[in-house]
């Protein structure tokens, strides 16, 4: 498992076949498949995940990050802005490690993301498409075939293909 700080700030996508996507939230349950859930692509799939996840630490990092890069956004975009692209990158790349403006240091997610051998290129491109709506700054495409015996089981009793 690739994660780094704590289990409730991952998140693990499967891309399968038939452009459906499956996720584990924080680290997977060997002994449980119901860990495994199945979500679409785009706002009421990964999207929606993301958003609503919350850490253990009773935060939604991702809604939080989204918020503030709203709102950096609208201070970019005033009429008669000084701020320069270089600072709004410095001020956007701060957020993606969870350096909010008001001075708060939130969590920030890490997504594995697992293309089967059944995904599509498209389904990748998709999955991409995503880290960057949620300001996912930590992913990881981890290839499938170095997935332990112990994942592959779990995927495969939870119905994943």
């Amino acid at each position: 498992m690739y994660y780094t700080g704590k289990a409730s700030h991952t998140i693990t996508l499967y891309l399968g076949a038939n452009d459906k996507v499956w996720y584990i939230a924080g680290l997977p349950n060997y002994d449980d498949p119901s860990c495994v859930k199945q979500t679409t692509y785009g706002k009421d799939g990964i999207e929606k995940v993301l958003n609503e996840h919350t850490t253990e630490e009773g935060i939604n990092p991702v809604a939080k990050i989204k918020l503030a890069k709203k709102e950096l956004d609208a201070k970019k975009n005033e009429y008669n802005s000084k701020m320069t692209d270089e600072q709004y990158q410095t001020a956007l790349k701060k957020l993606k490690k969870g350096e909010l403006p008001t001075g708060e240091k939130i969590p920030t997610m890490t997504v594995i993301i697992r293309p089967l051998n059944s995904a599509t290129y498209e389904n990748m491109v998709a999955a991409l498409d995503e880290m960057l709506i949620s300001n996912i700054d930590k992913y990881v495409i981890d290839n499938v075939d170095k997935m332990s015996d112990d994942d592959k089981e779990l995927i495969e009793k939870a119905g994943v293909k």
